[in-house]
């Protein structure tokens, strides 16, 4: 009893110095560790090998591009997932293997033991090589393997897709910045315009040549132009922190001059075909589908027996003297095995894997009809903002031609206020719309193409490349 004693109370001192300490948790300085690790395997861009300043200099679509793909932590997350993948598969593999095992030990020290029972082989201290190699498993090994490429193959559609999607955020987020610097300079001219039109009224009114109630209208008009500025500032400031975010730091855009390359609805179509065979969430759902399927194989496969090759051989350390010589030796056997009862364990496990493969179907199919609905709004999209592009073009040139004839009208008595407030706003609005369409037109397009696995196919169409 002494003897069993000590034996637990050495046990109970190794657990206690076994127990891993943590540091308190300084956020900031994981965070910045944490950075310093992900992003040290990544090669530098251009723009930060060659040491300009960002800030000053500004970025243009494509060094922004190249940029975020550099300090984008989902790239990261997503290709570890993908390393991870491949250490699964070469797991599985190595059940194909034999295993050796070595084993050393000492002498038993026996207690509490009958003077009349002997000491076995066994209980001397001596070295022990094992090994064991699978010789039919019924599947088991091979569907195991196949689950795991299957999942191998959902991860490296998900890493590669990772990367369109930092690109495609990267242009959507730089074309908003673009486009709310663009519409706030409309903005400060439509302020600007307002203002001489309040600066008119009020000499027309001091003068007695206008009523009071004008002056106050046009006062209004003013501030509903500059209302419309701090709307499109906020946007503009919202975009930039977008930008900023992806980068990972403040950089300006340089101006873009977006051509009106206009897709037909026949290359649509054509498109929409490319979104349902290619798209990567869609082929990663699918291999994630047969990794299930697999999987229930592996469950099945394991009602089976095992047949295995077994061995072994022992050198003792000790000699005694009732021993001759190399008193163990080795031994080869077959050895097979096989589940009789397990209290429904393997039943289990098999309903477990049916189970998940029912929830790999609908979440696959579910994908594909929210897919087709995304794809074909986004058709819808892009051919609704090419339509508004060309009316609002249309009638940008109509509101500038009509507040020239306006104000010389106005000048000569003939116009009211009224309809110059109403063509300066009608002026705004039709510039404020086209550039919203041509903008969203482009983001529509490359979102579908993204869809479609084709990106760089979508920036080589619009001309961005």
């Amino acid at each position: 009893m002494k003897n069993k004693i000590i034996v637990l109370s050495v046990l109970s001192s190794l657990m206690i110095g076994c127990t891993v300490k943590h540091e308190l948790p300084n956020t900031q300085n994981t965070y910045e560790a944490n950075e310093n690790i992900l992003l040290a395997n990544k090669q530098l861009p251009s723009i930060l090998q060659n040491g300009f300043d960002i800030e000053s200099r500004g970025l243009s679509l494509a060094e922004a591009i190249e940029l975020a793909q550099y300090y984008s932590l989902r790239t990261v997350s997503a290709n570890s997932r993908l390393e991870e993948a491949d250490a699964r598969i070469d797991e599985m593999k190595a059940t194909y293997y034999p295993k050796v095992n070595v084993l050393a030990k000492t002498r038993d020290k026996a207690f509490d033991r009958m003077s009349s029972i002997s000491r076995s082989n066994d209980e001397y201290a001596q070295a022990q090589v094992s090994f064991q190699y699978n010789l039919l498993d019924f599947g088991r090994t091979r569907y195991s393997v196949d689950s795991a490429k299957q999942l191998r193959e959902s991860a490296k559609y998900v890493a590669d897709y990772e990367k369109n999607k930092v690109t495609f955020n990267v242009v959507k987020a730089y074309f908003n910045v673009r486009r709310y610097t663009q519409q706030k300079d409309y903005a400060q001219d439509y302020i600007k315009e307002m203002s001489q039109l309040v600066n008119t009224i009020g000499v027309q009114v001091t003068g007695g040549l206008s009523p009071q109630s004008e002056l106050i209208r046009a006062q209004l008009a003013l501030t509903n132009a500059q209302n419309a500025s701090k709307s499109i500032e906020l946007q503009l400031k919202k975009s930039i922190q977008e930008l900023n975010s992806l980068l990972g730091r403040s950089a300006p855009t340089h101006p873009i001059k977006l051509k009106e390359v206009f897709i037909t609805s026949q290359l649509y179509d054509q498109i929409l075909n490319n979104v349902l065979e290619n798209n990567p969430d869609i082929k990663s759902s699918e291999a994630q589908l047969n990794s299930a399927r697999s999987e229930i194989e592996v469950a099945k496969s394991a009602r089976y027996p095992s047949v295995d090759a077994v061995g072994s051989y022992s050198k003792p350390f000790q000699h005694p003297s009732d021993k001759n010589g190399n008193f163990i030796g080795g031994k080869v056997s077959l050895q097979v095995s096989m589940p009789v009862l397990d209290g429904g364990i393997n039943s289990s496990r098999i309903s477990q894997a049916v189970a998940r493969y029912s929830y790999s179907m609908a979440s696959y199919n579910q994908l594909v009809r929210d897919i087709k609905e995304v794809s074909n709004n986004l058709v819808e999209d892009a051919l609704n903002s090419t339509d508004t592009y060309l009316i609002q073009s249309k009638a940008e040139d109509d509101a500038s031609r009509t507040r020239k004839l306006y104000m010389d009208e106005f000048i000569l008595g003939k116009r009211n206020l009224n309809d110059l407030l109403t063509v300066e706003t009608d002026y705004f609005s039709a510039k404020v719309s086209r550039s919203s369409a041509l903008y969203d037109y482009y983001l529509s397009t490359l979102g579908l193409y993204l869809l479609a696995d084709k990106l760089d196919d979508g920036m080589f169409k619009l001309s961005l490349k």
